[in-house]
């Protein structure tokens, strides 16, 4: 059976015209990603979250989880996304997110402290090779560092634990134990 030169020719310019707008769909759609702002950088997608993460705010109400998702949103604005949600405890005054890196941050991790759901500081002015949450109660925060030992690979610090703990006081966040130094805590370069 022959086909007649019109519908050979509308074929191929149908498959022409799907082809285009399938093009233009993903430049729109990469166009959106980049255009993310004049003053943000460019990076790769944070993390998505566990099965874990997702379950830590089933017990949340409406407005707990929206406090959670703005903190978020402040991490993800500074180069972080969460660890674990589990850490932010909307039932204390003081909250805690501890914050992996992703795209152009520099590699380690940060404690993001929250009074309700305003921003009130971090554990340090530089990221950690090793931190976690240990303890929390209503208006304090106990995080555990892990040092680094001479030889030691950035990812991976073995030395020693040390116990910091984070408190509310008189209007500021203030460390109620020394926080290690750069030297051990930082990761090395």
């Amino acid at each position: 059976m022959q086909r007649s030169g019109l519908a050979v020719w509308s074929r191929r310019l149908f498959g022409l015209l799907g082809t285009a707008a399938f093009l233009a769909a993903g430049a729109l759609g990469v166009s959106m990603v980049l255009d993310m702002g004049q003053d943000e950088a460019v990076s790769a997608a944070p993390p998505v979250p566990t099965a874990k993460q997702l379950k830590a705010g089933k017990d949340l109400t409406k407005a707990q989880r929206a406090q959670r998702a703005r903190a978020v949103v402040f991490m993800r604005r500074a180069g972080y996304s969460p660890v674990s949600l589990a850490d932010y405890r909307p039932a204390d005054q003081l909250r805690v997110l501890i914050g992996a890196p992703f795209g152009i941050s520099p590699p380690g991790y940060r404690a993001f402290f929250f009074l309700g759901d305003r921003p009130v500081g971090n554990d340090a002015p530089q990221p950690s090779g090793g931190l976690k949450v240990r303890a929390r109660h209503d208006r304090s925060v106990a995080l555990v560092y892990t040092t680094y030992d001479d030889g030691d690979r950035a990812c991976c610090p073995r030395g020693r634990k040390v116990r910091v703990r984070f408190a509310w006081t008189d209007g500021a966040l203030v460390p109620l134990d020394d926080v290690p130094p750069d030297a051990e805590r930082v990761p090395p370069t």
